[in-house]
């Protein structure tokens, strides 16, 4: 099925996620506790394909990531690949598995390093192309990492989230349900050292940060996790190099209702944000990790943390699943669980709901854009938009109406 034309994508709900992607609102999803078969099958990874000659056929619509890079726009799409938009002349490209070298057909972010490639976090591993900054495909050049190809160093191949700092790069990944043995496996946070070369042969894999590696029990009682779950939504960078991650409720292999019996269920729990103090040194012996779990929380941290990013201020800004933003000063090692810190969406002329799911920031102006959506029109909320801009994206954007953001106080 081809991709529709560019002005017919904005009746998608997803592709409202413009080149200057900011806060996508939908329909909230809430984690309910149960058996690993009432789990969305859109959570899991794409089974393997039979033996034989396979093509492909998909729309690019669902958009899950979005990375500006000169005059392309590379869209990530849910099933439908990865999509290369020029955007001065409307053109696309799409790549989809098995026709092109992608490691999977979903990919759900998309991070670019200095030399100019692309890192895609897809739900089979992730895939790195090289596309020499030209439209051709014939002197492209991929890579995909996996788990078997990496030794387990990536430990899930369902991963959702990438970030870069310096040659380093911060993987987040999901647990995947492994059928077979009848439990949930992976999952959790690792670093790729890539040594800032392009040579895959002397990259080197963190072990990875888990829940249960993290966990600490005091001898007082009391529970201090380290990353609240496995499942990880998104990442970001602070000002110091330190990292901040949003998860959502994972598996958890624990007893039933009946704590005196034997057997034991799998149950979704946990969530929210960590922080990993990283002493500005690749060792991860000096790292300290801290956990703000929804289950210590009442006003600003939710199990479902699904969108991240932090501001040319440092500050931080969170989507607390179905419940709009809450902010956040990302150079302390707490945050404050107080209504001053919280931002429901705003109320003007139909902009729908507070179920936010995906961030961005404005870097040159420390401008924070909300694109908010409903399940047949969509509306974005956008500050100061640039002339070049506004000519790049004039033919996604028609129609859409303009509200502003409400702004936290400015810190010192």
């Amino acid at each position: 099925m081809p991709i529709p034309a560019a002005g017919a994508l904005i009746q998608r709900r997803t592709m409202t996620a413009i080149l200057l992607l900011a806060v996508v609102t939908a329909s909230g999803r809430v984690a309910v506790a149960g058996r690993p078969a009432e789990v969305d099958h859109q959570d899991r990874p794409q089974a393997a394909l039979p033996s034989g000659h396979w093509t492909s056929f998909a729309h690019g619509n669902d958009i899950l990531a979005l990375q500006g890079q000169g005059d392309v726009l590379w869209a990530g799409t849910r099933i439908g690949g990865l999509v290369r938009w020029d955007l001065p002349s409307g053109s696309y490209r799409q790549f989809l598995r098995p026709q092109d070298p992608l490691a999977g057909n979903t990919v759900r972010d998309i991070a670019v390093d200095a030399a100019g490639r692309k890192w895609l976090a897809t739900d089979r591993g992730i895939s790195v192309l090289d596309d020499a900054g030209t439209v051709a495909t014939a002197d492209d050049q991929w890579f995909n990492y996996t788990v078997a190809n990496t030794a387990g160093g990536l430990p899930s191949p369902d991963v959702r989230a990438l970030a870069w700092n310096g040659p380093d790069l911060w993987v987040g990944t999901w647990q995947v349900w492994d059928a077979a043995a009848g439990v949930w496996r992976g999952g959790g946070l690792t670093r790729l050292e890539t040594q800032g070369t392009a040579d895959h042969s002397d990259d080197v894999w963190s072990l990875p940060v888990t829940y249960a590696n993290t966990y600490r029990s005091e001898l007082n009682g009391q529970e201090q996790p380290g990353l609240v779950s496995d499942n990880i939504n998104d990442l970001a960078l602070a000002k110091d190099g330190d990292l901040w991650i949003a998860t959502a409720p994972h598996w958890l292999l624990t007893k039933g209702p009946n704590q005196e019996a034997a057997e034991q269920v799998w149950v979704r729990v946990h969530g929210g944000l960590s922080r990993i103090e990283t002493s500005g040194s690749r060792d991860r012996k000096d790292d300290k990790i801290q956990g703000f779990s929804c289950q210590d929380a009442d006003v600003t941290i939710t199990c479902n943390m699904a969108a991240l990013v932090i501001d040319g201020q440092n500050r931080g800004w969170a989507a607390i699943g179905g419940r709009g933003l809450m902010w956040f000063d990302a150079g302390l090692a707490s945050i404050q669980d107080d209504e001053d810190h919280r931002v429901s969406m705003p109320d003007r002329g139909g902009l729908v709901g507070d179920a936010v799911i995906a961030l961005a920031c404005r870097r040159l102006r420390n401008r924070l854009l909300r694109i908010q959506s409903g399940s047949d029109a969509a509306r974005v909320a956008l500050r100061s938009w640039t002339t070049a801009a506004r000519r790049a994206t004039s033919a996604m954007i028609a129609g859409i109406s303009n509200a502003a953001l409400p702004s936290p106080p400015r810190m010192a």
